[in-house]
């Protein structure tokens, strides 16, 4: 089961130092790390992750898909060395359906780590990003993968079959992840 490196208590972030016997700190910037996340076009955690990460890993690249809501145009892959922007794709476009959407980022994560190769730390924000680390762990391309979660709801849909979904999917998240971290108390 994942651990719950962070949690959000009264407004405050509260740290956990709990490490498995024999674990030891990673180096950031002898692995490469990979973020993936959907976002919006405000400025948020993702955000934020990707500015802590690209200065302290050396190769850092940052997948972002945005919500079908959104009015950015698709998904994007920016790549970082040493903190500088070194290359920026395009990944596909934007669908206004929803479950539609949510497959062709999970898939596109899916192919993107499969090509790039080993990646030494996968940090999936939501359920959807990390299912997709979890399961390029269990085929040798990622070493570990953590499941940063933001703002988990009990009933995140109307429809009960896409909640049950949800559910699902971040259930096995919190088990399988190497750790949790949660901007909410969980």
């Amino acid at each position: 089961m994942g651990r719950n490196i962070a949690s959000e208590k009264n407004g405050s972030v509260k740290k956990r130092a709990n490490k498995r016997q024999g674990e030891k700190d990673m180096d950031l910037k002898r692995i490469n790390v990979v973020e993936a996340g959907h976002i919006t076009e405000v400025y948020g955690p993702v955000q934020a992750l990707r500015n802590y990460m690209k200065k302290r890993a050396g190769d850092f690249v940052f997948v972002t898909h945005p919500f079908s809501y959104t009015g950015i145009d698709g998904t994007r892959v920016e790549h970082y060395e040493n903190g500088k922007n070194i290359k920026t794709e395009k990944g596909h476009k934007r669908s206004k359906n929803q479950m539609l959407q949510w497959a062709r980022d999970f898939f596109f994560n899916n192919k993107f780590l499969k090509e790039k190769g080993k990646t030494g730390l996968f940090i999936g924000v939501d359920n959807l990003n990390a299912l997709s680390g979890i399961i390029m762990k269990k085929r040798g391309r990622i070493d570990k993968v953590v499941y940063y979660i933001i703002d988990h709801m009990d009933r995140r849909f109307k429809n009960p079959i896409f909640n049950f979904i949800y559910e699902t999917i971040d259930k096995i998240a919190c088990e399988k992840s190497d750790y949790v971290l949660s901007l909410i108390h969980i």
